[in-house]
């Protein structure tokens, strides 16, 4: 069902509720699961809706906390057809207003052109590792909520509770990095989304969380949700192979000890290590500095090598378009971030995929809404995040 269009007031006003819209002629709603998402809106030019829609101001989908956006576009033109074209971006676009940014001393005089880092070192050349939403919410806390210089303070913005989730890292970010683009990196790393739900007053917070998706794969002791033709819920699938450059096996040296050798830990992609024809093997140089086999303090090397070998899995992958019908309904049954499972009767593969972008769009002609559904993430972003953050590592 076409969803009504809630507008409220910018920051100024403190995102006071204005206006419920359900005539229009087009909305256009992407979500995403490790980035900023957008929208897109298509209105009739009524003499009501002049002041309603300008930039700054709040919408948000049938009082949904998490499709709410802020109004950066806003074009009303009296030419054939009359319209009001509005565009912005989901609420996660609030962290694009921040770069990583320290500074020399408390006054702030300085601008270091070192590094952010988190967590922070202990002293010379001492470095630790976090889970990563503690480093998340970390960087939150440092530009956006509690930062040192109160002017870059987000007052409306809150942050869940911290539950410690995602494997241990050490990010190093560039001062002038947009904060997002570094929060989208540490995400894609530990297989996290997170997302900034809208708050209105008198709640007075929009809340910035983690968003980890439940497990509604193949898997016996959790229900299964399952997009295939069976259930007339996906069309146009598309069925591929590719083990160019697999590797199921690698060997992660990391520091080396009083006489010189280096720790070795092995790694596989696989519950228990192939042998035979059916290993295929690489070495990860993980560094000098702060790999170490067995301490929590440092980087672990087993850890390490596990997050390095996923960029060479074995490619298998089912795509295709899904319809938001049947048994299985968005935002009721499944949610950006789950695992499904994707069906092919005609290929006989079932394959188990992450929801990591949902593009909703409604209008004259489909009222009810259609509903596509983009999977995972694809292999050169992982590929690409995973050696910037272990060259961070290494540094």
């Amino acid at each position: 069902m076409a969803p009504i269009i809630n507008v409220y007031s910018g920051i100024n006003l403190g995102y006071l509720w204005m206006a419920d819209i359900d005539v229009y002629e087009t909305v256009i709603f992407h979500r995403k699961w490790q980035d900023i998402g957008g929208f897109e809106i298509y209105l009739p030019l009524k003499e009501e809706y002049l002041d309603f829609f300008a930039v700054g101001r709040c919408i948000v989908l049938d009082n949904d906390p998490s499709r709410s956006g802020i109004i950066q576009f806003c074009e009303k033109s009296e030419a054939d057809p009359d319209q009001i074209v509005v565009k912005g971006y989901t609420l996660n676009g609030l962290i694009s207003k921040r770069i990583n940014l320290q500074f020399d001393d408390e006054q702030m005089n300085e601008w270091n052109m070192g590094d952010d880092v988190v967590p922070a070192s202990t002293g010379p050349g001492q470095f630790s590792t976090l889970p990563a939403e503690d480093v998340i919410k970390e960087y939150i806390n440092r530009h956006i909520v509690n930062p040192t210089d109160a002017k870059r303070k987000m007052p409306f913005i809150s942050v869940g509770s911290n539950l410690h989730r995602g494997t241990n890292l050490l990010k190093r970010a560039k001062n002038g990095t947009p904060l997002n683009q570094t929060l989208n990196e540490i995400c894609i790393y530990a297989d996290l989304g997170y997302e900034i739900q809208f708050g209105a007053v008198p709640t007075g917070a929009h809340k910035f969380d983690i968003i980890v998706g439940r497990d509604f794969g193949i898997n016996p002791s959790t229900p299964n949700i399952e997009f295939s033709q069976d259930f007339d819920n996906i069309k146009e699938l598309k069925f591929v192979q590719d083990e160019t450059e697999y590797k199921n096996t690698g060997y992660a040296a990391g520091k080396r000890n009083a006489n010189g050798s280096r720790a070795i830990a092995v790694v596989s992609s696989e519950s228990v290590l192939p042998s035979a024809e059916n290993r295929n093997e690489i070495f990860f140089d993980c560094g000098e500095n702060m790999i170490s086999v067995e301490t929590n303090t440092e980087l672990s090397l087993y850890d390490e090598g596990r997050q390095r070998i996923k960029q060479y899995a074995a490619v298998q992958t089912l795509d295709g378009e899904t319809l938001d019908v049947g048994l299985f309904r968005y935002r009721e049954d499944y949610d950006i971030g789950d695992i499904v499972s994707v069906k092919s009767v005609k290929f006989g593969f079932t394959e188990d995929k992450r929801i990591s972008e949902v593009i909703e769009t409604y209008d004259k002609d489909s009222p009810e809404g259609n509903i596509k559904i983009i999977f995972g993430t694809p292999k050169a972003n992982l590929r690409n995040t995973i050696k910037k953050i272990v060259r961070e590592a290494q540094n």
